[in-house]
Parts: structure tokens; sequence; C-alpha cells
């Protein structure tokens, strides 16, 4: 549906690198946007690819910061159980605060990801450099 940039924050370092990693290495190209709710979600990460079973997991890293539109969030499925999933809040979903680290933003192509349908893929991630 386009290009979608996302900035990593400072402020969590484990999922933002594992993120990242996950991009590097070429794992995230072809995965499948495979739960999009409108008006809440966009979450990609689950793969085909069993090698991913072995990514490991992630802790949880809080600080202040909202699951605002924009926001891209860890999902799990428990307490330090980060992996390779990730959502993109297409909504204001301040009831996910304090329940799902916020490890980025979308600082370009927003309308890409609320356009995003279940089913899309993930044609491409690059990793860039800080401006």
């Amino acid at each position: 549906r386009g290009t979608i940039t996302i900035e990593m924050f400072d402020e969590t370092p484990y999922a933002a690198v594992s993120f990242l990693q996950l991009a590097e290495s070429g794992k995230m190209d072809g995965m499948t946007w495979h739960r999009v709710i409108p008006n809440f979600v966009a979450q990609a990460g689950q793969s085909e690819d069993m090698s991913l079973n072995d990514w490991g997991t992630i802790r949880e890293e809080w600080f202040a910061s909202d699951h605002q539109i924009g926001t891209v969030g860890l999902a799990t499925v428990g307490k330090d159980t980060g992996s390779t999933q990730f959502f993109i809040n297409t909504a204001y979903n301040l009831h996910l605060n304090g329940r799902y680290t916020v490890f980025g933003r979308v600082t370009e192509g927003l309308e890409a990801a609320i356009a995003l349908r279940e089913g899309d893929l993930i044609e491409k991630a690059e990793v860039l450099a800080a401006k």
C-alpha cells in the first residue's frame, strides 16, 4: 500500500535492535500483515520461516510513551515474550499502555499503514541510517 518509514526510540534498545536485525537479515521480506483491525492495529511478524522460532524473546521496556496513532508496539503473549511480531497503532489505543512496549513511530507513510489489509505483504524491509 506504500512505503512506511519507522523511527526507533532510544528508550527501547532491546525491541529496537531486534526489529532492526529482523529487517537487516531479510526475515521481514515477504511477511504477511496477518492481523489488521481497522481503527485499531495492523500486525505483522508471523512467518512461515521456521528459523524465526529460535529468534528469542525480548523483555518489556517501559518509558513514558503512549500507544498513539502511528506508534509501533511489540506484540506479546505475556510478560517478556516479545519476539518477531509487531504492530502499528492505527488509532489511539491508550488502553494498551503498560501492557505492550512502544519502540518506534511511523515518520512517513502513515496513510499506507492505515490502508493496510489483512494478507498484504511486506515486500522489502530496509534499515536506513538516521538523518
